[in-house]
């Protein structure tokens, strides 16, 4: 049984807040593992531990989904079997199978469960990474590719395969003669990427189908926005039923200790003797209480010592000193990780327990630690011979350490995500009785949250994860798809006609070939940044080489000035060859080396001249090691101005954030905020660098008289709405407001292409920012957002009122784009702007009958789906038809996707023609889509406010809309070409019905776009 730290806690005199989280397990199936694997008689390794336990519900069901040749899509948190649910289908049927991992770093636990079940039940497992094929090819013997070739199993990342699939054309690559092989190919940890990088999937998975495979494809992941529209996506693409199986994570009862600190019924007595001066700041109602009973004032804690620091009341700071607690641990049935902001705390606190157990006890894990010595301790921990591990990050995710009873954090991580997977390490056998978590409060973020009070803490902690964005449609996987069939000639040939428009609109295709500006695109086409496949170097002055940086994080976190926190260090300069910035120079974070940098002393002196303005005194160390003082770089980005294009982002100021150390008290209705003041240092220095890539964006034109403050407070609530509301990252947007000669604009773009700009109904988030209840949360999270937005709505007094107005404000502005005018009786409507977004597709029939008995009929079918027009021929002759086939296709994509519906005039109408043309598959499937409740009869809708049901032509006339191509000219034109075949013969209809197709499409395509019109101001009117 695990060390109980509520008597640690206690027997050392800690007050502490406590509440427990209660077990949780998976569905169990029926069969056991030795069911499935019968003629495994002496399992070892893992596999004998859990060979007699019965499988989760969720193993059994995808164990038979791919049995039976259905792809499958595993919802479910960590810690719930989803690697032995596709390994028993790979193992059983000997199935042909590509694993794919974030980092082949990160998922050292499955990596490690594969290669045991590899070696106990003798089937051969390859790894492939760029580090393995670099060794690979020193070594003589057999060549990579036929190793995996030969592999039943083959791990790989999607960086090392994207690059591997982009020498696919010329008849290279490792992966190459595998593909038509495949029979499985599993992408793990899917919500690990961000819509770029699941745009690159997607489109991965498509083009290794273009080079004959026909496999399954598994998606794991714990969680995912729209499953259903992934699952239809990948139904279509592989020609497979998609089944959706979701289950729970297993975990024990769990304990949460929030340790407050020492003698704190002392501190309450010192703060109830000064209870006048809180009275007298006008403190909200819980401070109050708080000073009245002590309870109330252990949960508000940090809050109440926040302004007692304010009011300059002296009392006895709380004692709290992890490494006395920690220590207890040493002889614990169980592994205790201890995670830390940084490596400085880790090797810190490491050497503090170290001093108490001794250093052999005591492991510190950070990427400074060589792999050896990281790799001994990973043994020695799954082992049970060192019970105690300190790391800032680096034991987050992915590595078996075995029996893991307590997660310890030193401070909490700023997301939601981060702090899950932390707490995910723990409890993963079943016989551990229980787990803890124990959080000792010290970072900036935590101290935030914990000063408003331990329920808002829950609260944060229950946030839902941020939803994997899927966007099918995204056009950053049309970008990849169209360069790679222009890369490659055996598929030069099927270059759609929109991959030409969509590369020629970006400037990287003309005259039939790449241009250099194309040319360089797809070089820098990598998975995890748009650049070159090398990092940026990152050297200490002293020469030593730290772990490179990518481009972006170049622009965005290193420039001169900005302080390195994995290493406790600062950039001191960058190293440019030639034109292009290389690598950055760092220096190690101290008063010395500050001092001495030239392009620092104006900063330096004005932080001294802040500090004194607050009353505070300077040390640029401690503000830094407290978490008060951040350095961060504001750049220029050049946006496309509309829609799906190429930006360009270089940095153009650095600055340090400076956070005083004494909140202000701010009342809000009964509840006290402290607020800190903050001031933003200017760093004197050159910058360097430039990061382009491509994305959404959408820019408008504001009127002059608009408040930029008061819109961006707006701006900032929608983010937050998003976040609470769709689960949305708090960074998957980012907006800018600017004034430039008196032209006001609003920006907002895609930090990485997801295609939601297109697509997200603002309406429905208009509905959500009325029905949302602002909180505490809600304005830590504004602060997450905007520092300056926070600042404005704390000067309004939290007036939410006023944020939801501007929220909504900012959503005028944005739809301004999409919405058009338009005039129904001499009154202006505002409707949505026809677009793909809106997934509606109007569809409309014509038929001609050219001859009197009617055996020869020509027929004119079209869609148009907000932006595009498709149009088909149908042709009855005598007891032929013909085309139907071509139209079927051309709406498939429609069809497939159930989040369109379909829009039709009149639908009897609309069927009789199909009748009369023969046209039974599309009846059958028009008559499907009504069954599903996809087909709107628009003349129902347009009766409701016309007041009669009528033809199409005149209700357009009655609500004054002109007919450019009327009926009337289509049937004159009908009756010239009746006229000719009756003296030429009917068999010469092609040749004597061009103007009337000509004239009969004209008509079709107004008729379309005004049925679809139609709809949308039936629900303004």
């Amino acid at each position: 049984m695990p060390e109980d730290s509520k008597k640690v806690i206690e027997r050392l005199k800690y007050s502490y807040f406590f509440y427990r989280e209660p077990p949780r397990s998976p569905l169990l199936s029926g069969y056991k593992f030795r069911d499935v694997l019968p003629e495994i008689k002496n399992p070892k390794g893992h596999l004998r531990d859990i060979f007699e336990k019965r499988l989760y519900k969720l193993q059994e069901q995808a164990f038979e989904s791919l049995s039976s040749g259905k792809n499958v899509i595993l919802i479910s948190g960590a810690g719930s079997g989803k690697t032995e649910a596709w390994f028993l289908h790979t193992y059983t049927h000997q199935v042909k199978t590509i694993a794919v991992y974030p980092t082949l770093a990160l998922a050292n636990d499955q990596l490690n469960r594969l290669m045991d079940y590899s070696m106990n039940l003798k089937f051969p497992v390859e790894i492939v990474d760029a580090q393995r094929r670099n060794r690979s090819r020193k070594m003589i013997g057999e060549k990579l590719d036929v190793k995996v070739l030969n592999s039943l199993i083959t791990v790989t990342n999607p960086a090392f395969l994207l690059n591997d699939l982009k020498k696919w054309g010329s008849e290279r690559g490792i992966f190459r003669s595998l593909i038509p092989k495949l029979g499985l190919l599993v992408v793990d940890e899917f919500d690990f990427y961000g819509p770029r990088e699941v745009a690159l999937l997607l489109s991965m998975i498509k083009i290794m189908r273009w080079f004959g495979g026909d496999f399954q494809v598994a998606l794991l992941t714990a969680t995912l926005g729209n499953p259903e529209e992934v699952s239809s996506f990948l139904t279509d693409l592989c020609n497979r039923e998609t089944v959706i199986i979701r289950g729970n994570p297993f975990s024990v009862e769990n304990r949460v200790y929030i340790l407050l600190g020492r003698d704190l019924r002392k501190v309450w007595k010192e703060m109830r003797g000064e209870r006048e001066v809180f009275e007298s700041s006008n403190v909200g109602r819980d401070i109050l209480e708080s000073l009245e009973k002590f309870q109330v004032f252990q949960q508000n804690l940090f809050k109440v010592l926040a302004i007692a620091d304010h009011l300059n009341i002296s009392y006895t700071p709380p004692h709290v000193e992890p490494s006395e607690i920690i220590s207890k641990y040493v002889n614990d049935d169980g592994v205790t990780i201890v995670f830390t902001s940084s490596i400085k705390v880790a090797e810190e606190l490491g050497r503090k327990v170290a001093e108490k157990v001794g250093r052999e006890n005591v492991g510190i894990h950070h990427h400074l630690v060589p792999k050896d010595l990281r790799r001994e301790m990973e043994r020695r921990a799954r082992e049970g011979k060192l019970r105690i591990l300190i790391s800032p990050r680096t034991l987050s995710q992915g590595i078996d350490i075995g029996r893991v009873v307590r997660i310890v954090h030193i401070g909490l991580p700023e997301d939601v995500k981060e702090f899950r997977q932390r707490e995910g390490r723990k409890g993963r056998r079943a016989e551990i009785e229980f787990t803890e978590t124990v959080i000792f409060p010290r970072s900036p973020w935590d101290r935030e949250l914990l000063t408003q009070g331990v329920d808002l803490f829950r609260k944060w902690v229950e946030l839902p994860l941020e939803k994997t964005i899927v966007n099918p449609h995204n056009k950053y996987s049309k970008l990849f798809e169209a360069l790679y069939k222009v890369q490659t000639p055996s598929l030069k040939m099927f270059l759609e006609r929109s991959d030409i428009e969509l590369l020629e609109s970006l400037g990287l295709f003309s005259r039939g070939e790449l241009t250099q500006k194309g040319k360089r695109t797809w070089q820098k086409m990598n998975f995890y940044e748009f650049a070159p496949p090398y990092g940026v170097k990152r050297m200490m002055e002293d020469g030593k080489y730290l772990e490179d940086i990518g481009h972006g994080d170049l622009v965005e976190r290193f420039q001169p000035g900005c302080i390195d926190y994995t290493s406790n260090s600062y950039v001191s300069s960058l190293i440019v060859r030639g034109r292009r910035v290389t690598g950055v120079l760092e220096r190690p974070f101290t008063i010395d080396k500050l001092s001495a940098e030239s392009f620092l002393a104006h900063t330096i002196e004005e932080y001294f001249r802040v500090k004194a303005k607050w009353g505070e005194k300077p040390n640029i160390l401690r503000d830094y090691y407290q978490g008060r003082l951040h350095s961060e770089v504001v750049c220029v980005i050049d946006l496309p101005r509309e829609g799906f294009g190429e930006y360009t982002k270089v940095p153009n100021r650095v600055y340090w954030r400076l956070y005083s150390e004494k909140p202000k008290p701010l009342r809000m209705g009964k509840y006290t905020i402290p607020v800190r003041k903050v001031h933003l240092l200017p760093i004197v220095t050159s910058t360097g660098g430039r990061y382009n890539d491509f994305t959404y964006s959408e820019e408008v034109e504001i009127e002059p008289k608009e408040d930029l403050e008061y819109l961006r407070v707006g701006l900032a609530y929608l983010m937050v709405v998003l976040r609470i509301s769709y689960a949305l990252a708090l960074e998957t947007f980012a907006y800018s407001l600017s004034n430039v000669g008196g032209r006001k604009v609003l920006a907002i773009h895609e930090e990485e292409a997801a295609g939601l700009l297109d697509i997200i109904d603002w309406q429905d988030v208009s509905k959500q920012i009325r029905r949302i209840e602002p909180d505490l949360l809600t304005l830590i999270l504004i602060r997450e957002v905007d520092e300056a937005a926070f600042t404005t709505l704390i000067g309004w007094g939290v007036r939410w009122e006023l944020a939801e107005e501007a929220a909504l404000r900012a959503i005028e502005y944005l739809t301004l784009k999409r919405r058009i005018e338009v005039e129904v009786r001499n009154r202006k409507i505002y409707i949505p702007k026809p677009s793909t977004a809106l997934r509606l597709v109007s569809i409309h029939i014509l038929l001609f009958p050219l001859d009197d008995g009617g055996e020869v009929c020509l027929g004119y079918l079209g869609i148009f789906d907000g932006e595009n027009y498709q149009l088909t021929k149908v042709v009855k002759e005598y007891y032929s038809r013909g085309l139907e086939d071509l139209f079927l296709g051309k709406i498939s994509k429609y069809i497939d996707d159930p989040t369109y519906k379909f829009l039709v005039y009149d639908l009897d109408s609309f069927r009789s023609i199909l009748e009369e043309l023969g046209a039974r598959s599309i009846t059958y499937v028009v008559e499907g889509l009504r069954k599903e409740g996809r087909i709107i009869e628009v003349a129902e809708e347009v009766a409701k406010f016309c007041g009669m049901r009528t033809q199409l032509e005149n209700i357009l006339s009655s609500i004054g809309w002109e007919v450019r191509y009327p009926l009337r000219t289509i049937y004159l034109e009908l009756e010239k070409s009746r006229s000719i075949l009756r003296m030429r013969g009917i068999h010469r209809w092609p040749s004597f019905t061009k103007y009337l197709g000509r004239k009969a499409e004209l008509h079709l395509m107004e008729t379309l776009r005004y049925i679809y019109l139609l709809h949308l101001i039936s629900g303004k009117v």
